[in-house]
């Protein structure tokens, strides 16, 4: 693995990051250059580095492994950079190698979501089971976005029967995606109404 001069500087940076020392654990893994063989290296190095050289070492972790986690790290840097066309491409790529890690097939959901693929985004959302803790909310955003885009996407098309469907399927929440329904006085639906508001009267006015 690249002669293994390297590890001593990776595992110590490891270390120094823990303890909130980012700082002088990037100079490391800047020491070690390219030198290591070793994909989780360059995953590392990647979340320490600037926007400009990040993706550089995703690609390098991609040739040397190319798991689900390098696929994960890979949409999330697209999607960051609002890239909605290779945030796609490479959730795509790895979520047909990897289908049932639930955290890329969030990340490939959001980017499809993003890119106003909502359909799409819906259909892979509607295959995952993520598992449940405390806080984990972004499976159920990722639906109701996914949802309303639809909703407002089938208002635009003057498409109101399938514009309120989609609204109402906004409100299930799927334990499936990992979280439970919440008590419905904790619930905001402002948008959901003003986008069934809409539908409605744009429905009586087609039909005067």
């Amino acid at each position: 693995e690249g002669g293994g001069s390297w590890k001593p500087d990776y595992y110590r940076s490891l270390i120094l990051w823990r303890h909130a020392r980012k700082d002088e654990a990037a100079d490391l893994l800047e020491g070690c250059a390219d030198t290591p063989d070793y994909a989780p290296f360059y995953l590392t190095r990647a979340s320490m580095r600037s926007a400009d050289s990040r993706l550089g070492d995703l690609r390098r972790a991609e040739t040397l492994a190319g798991d689900w986690r390098t696929g994960k790290a890979l949409v999330d840097f697209h999607v960051r950079n609002k890239d909605w066309k290779e945030a796609c491409n490479d959730g795509r790529k790895y979520f047909r190698k990897y289908p049932d890690k639930f955290e890329l097939g969030l990340a490939y959901a959001k980017a499809l979501c993003s890119a106003g693929e909502y359909s799409k985004s819906l259909k892979v959302l509607s295959g995952l089971r993520v598992m449940p803790k405390e806080g984990a909310r972004e499976g159920h955003q990722i639906y109701r976005k996914a949802c309303l885009g639809k909703a407002r996407k089938e208002l635009e098309e003057g498409k109101f029967s399938a514009c309120i469907k989609s609204v109402e399927a906004s409100k299930v929440w799927d334990e499936r995606l990992g979280v439970g329904k919440p008590y419905e006085e904790l619930i905001d639906y402002s948008e959901e109404d003003a986008i069934l508001k809409a539908a409605r009267q744009k429905n009586r006015t087609a039909f005067k």
